[in-house]
């Protein structure tokens, strides 16, 4: 029970994670954020005794001192590279009124760090598939792969290495890309490689598309020299490396031509479906394998850019519990998908998301493979076999927790309360019926991309000076527009009142005219647009509404964006108050 000094660089370069254990780290100063909502939180400035750190936030209702020894068992990182934020979740308090060293090290993100002597950390065990020669290396005994030693493992790879050489599998390789931007037009494609130690992302752009695309190619085995590192964007990144790699002038790569049995063919980390749904967030990247259920058939959605895109359910299940989970594949691989139920399936990189429980996304950098073999695959088939195929699986018990029902009338104060006040990444969905109190005028209405090729864009334009406008995301100037709504209003119910987004038709609904008519009010001479807004004030209606906390400066705020509106049907509403006052009712005994 000591400090360990070194350990706060480690938390945020994410070298040590919850997996390796409980960290001990001493306040310094500990204020509070908020005191609104079911969960509180400090800004701490912490130290681990040689380094000290206020980026720092502790969920907790406890009152914590200068002095406190935690006991830290569960941690976020949140934020980008330029602001990083400790995030702590699960502790305890192991001693008070510890001694504070006297001498510490301010210290940032990004900033150099001498290591513990004893790292704290420890590697990971991996799944390995045909070619892998049993569990993964981890760091401390990842030795070069050749007799002359000039191999490095992925994993040993950071930022501080000046000049660097592996020889890695091609896992994945996505297609040649091409993009516009201020700079001008370029293009870019990327691909995963992995050794048997880890897996990285590499990118390459404009000049090093043309000297690498075509030697890059799936299942090959290359040496790659030189590449410019660094942390990683978790949200687009799927691989277990903390950085990933651009390549460069300097890079070279070479396809190995020998015997390469030493490098698998790809590595799994396989997570039961009871640990996703209880563990896992939204948006995280597990492997998985599982025995599928059933087979959805193809369906076709339209996206926010207006494009058709087909997509496929399929049912998953394993042995660790009996509720079922959704797996959803997208595009060309939903359409070519060809599986029947009781083949077990493995998936590498799925993305987790959150509809009426867990759920399972595979997107371009996710690899399948069907009648997975190997060790786990040939156990769920034993299973499937003696059990599975005639159990009786369930939906999520959890299903429907990330926010309220949707056909549940609630009050505007309730949402900052209790089990609807969500601090993570879970939306709350309410109705209420609410009175229109002030409208926002500045900056409501804006010009919007018609779009190109009968897309929908609605982009906000640029306006250039030979009279076009200009949208980025098409790339391509307009002679005309439309007119769209982003309308900020403050909305109440009598016990309380909260600003509310209005966006398109849900504020032409509440306005009662279309975005186009609105907009040449909105820019012409005199009072008839204000005059036009305050008539729409102690308008009332029946709001369906997403409310969602975010972290902005520091600082916990509720945004809510309204999701539809609807005139009141009193006759229903009337019967809701009326079911809801018998919960008031003495009962009888």
């Amino acid at each position: 029970m000591s400090l360990t000094p070194g350990t706060l660089p480690l938390i945020f370069n994410k070298e040590v994670t919850p997996a390796d254990g409980p960290v001990y780290i001493l306040t310094i100063v500990c204020r509070e954020l908020n005191k609104t909502g079911g969960n509180r939180r400090l800004r701490g400035k912490l130290t681990d005794g040689k380094y000290e750190s206020q980026m720092s936030v502790i969920v907790t209702d406890k009152n914590l001192e200068k002095g406190d020894l935690l006991k830290i068992k569960h941690w976020n990182i949140t934020g980008n590279s330029d602001k990083m934020l400790f995030q702590v979740e699960d502790f305890e308090v192991e001693k008070k009124s510890f001694p504070v060293p006297k001498t510490l090290k301010g210290w940032r993100y990004g900033d150099a760090f001498e290591k513990p002597a004893k790292s704290v950390s420890a590697p990971k065990k991996k799944v390995a598939v045909p070619g892998a020669t049993g569990v993964a290396r981890g760091k401390e005994n990842a030795k070069p792969q050749t007799a002359d030693g000039r191999y490095m493992s992925v994993m040993t790879l950071t930022p501080y290495m000046n000049k660097w050489c592996i020889k890695a599998r091609v896992v994945q390789k996505g297609p040649l890309k091409e993009y516009q931007n201020a700079k001008g037009a370029g293009k870019l494609f990327a691909f995963t490689v992995d050794d048997g130690t880890c897996n990285l992302k590499i990118s390459a752009f404009n000049d090093e598309v043309d000297k690498f695309f075509n030697i890059v190619e799936k299942g090959k085995v290359v040496t790659i020299s030189n590449g410019q590192l660094k942390p990683k964007n978790a949200q687009y990144n799927s691989t277990n490396h903390d950085y990933e790699c651009t390549l460069g002038r300097m890079t070279t790569i070479e396809e190995v031509m020998d015997d390469c049995d030493d490098i698998p063919q790809m590595t799994f980390n396989f997570e039961p479906i009871s640990k996703i749904i209880s563990d896992r967030a939204k948006g995280a990247f597990v492997d998985v394998c599982a025995v599928i259920n059933e087979v959805g058939a193809i369906d076709t959605i339209n996206t926010r850019a207006g494009k058709q895109l087909e997509k496929r359910d399929l049912e998953i299940v394993d042995d660790s519990t009996k509720e079922k989970m959704r797996c959803t594949l997208w595009g060309q691989q939903a359409v070519d998908f060809s599986a029947s139920r009781g083949q077990v399936m493995a998936v590498k990189a799925a993305s987790v998301g959150e509809f009426q429980g867990k759920t399972l996304s595979v997107g371009r950098d996710s690899e399948i493979i069907l009648d997975f073999a190997e060790d786990h695959g040939q156990k769920l088939n034993v299973w499937w076999t003696q059990e599975g195929q005639d159990a009786a699986f369930e939906g999520q018990s959890g299903a429907g927790s990330s926010g309220g029902k949707r056909n549940e009338m609630v009050l505007l104060d309730s949402i900052m309360q209790g089990a609807n006040y969500q601090t993570d990444d879970k939306p709350y969905w309410f109705n209420s019926k609410c009175y229109l109190t002030y409208i926002k005028k500045e900056r409501m209405m804006y010009k919007g991309c018609p779009g190109k090729d009968d897309q929908k864009c609605n982009k906000k334009l640029i306006e250039e000076d030979d009279g076009m406008y200009r949208c980025e995301k098409c790339n391509q100037n307009f002679q005309n527009f439309n007119y769209r709504i982003m309308m900020q209003a403050a909305v109440t119910d009598g016990r309380g009142q909260q600003y509310c987004t209005f966006f398109g038709e849900t504020a032409e609904q509440i306005l009662g005219k279309p975005a186009d008519e609105l907009g040449e009010m909105f820019n012409s001479d005199g009072n008839e647009f204000d005059d036009f807004i305050n008539t729409k004030s102690c308008l009332e209606f029946i709001l369906g509404g997403r409310a969602k906390c975010e972290i902005y400066q520091d600082e916990q705020r509720l945004k809510v964006a309204a999701q539809r509106v609807a005139q009141i049907d009193f006759n229903k509403y009337g019967l809701d108050l009326a079911s809801r006052l018998q919960e008031f009712e003495p009962k009888a005994a």
